[in-house]
């Protein structure tokens, strides 16, 4: 199986030259995948998952995975966020509408009562 070395502490006794990144043919690489020492690569070097090969997440899958669910968390409470903010604008401009037109209409009041007071 081919394979792409991750880890860069780990020595294959048969090619000790080899450096991360590097791909090499092996046999025998499930407890080397489990181990996260070299990742499985197809025939276009692109990887393959060990859950796709044994069924298990190894670390840095899980970790790619869980920072993956805390990127949508956030993207969630964002999203919660500029709904919520929007909403208090709008309630701002319509209490801001609501206060002018108390205001006016108590000014014209206020100057109406005014006027009759003077003619009185």
């Amino acid at each position: 199986m081919r394979v792409r070395k991750i880890n860069p502490d780990w020595m294959p006794s048969e090619n000790l030259g080899i450096k991360v990144g590097e791909i090499i043919d092996m046999t025998s690489v499930k407890k080397l995948i489990l181990d996260g020492m070299v990742e499985a690569v197809d025939e276009n070097d692109n990887t393959i998952s060990a859950y796709e090969l044994f069924g298990v997440i190894v670390k840095n899958e899980r970790e790619e995975f869980e920072e993956f669910l805390k990127m949508k968390k956030l993207q969630a409470t964002k999203k919660s966020l500029e709904k919520e903010a929007a909403e208090l604008k709008a309630q701002l401009e319509a209490n801001k509408k609501k206060t002018a037109t108390e205001v006016a209409t108590k000014g014209a009041a206020k100057t109406a009562a005014e006027a009759a007071e003077k003619k009185i």
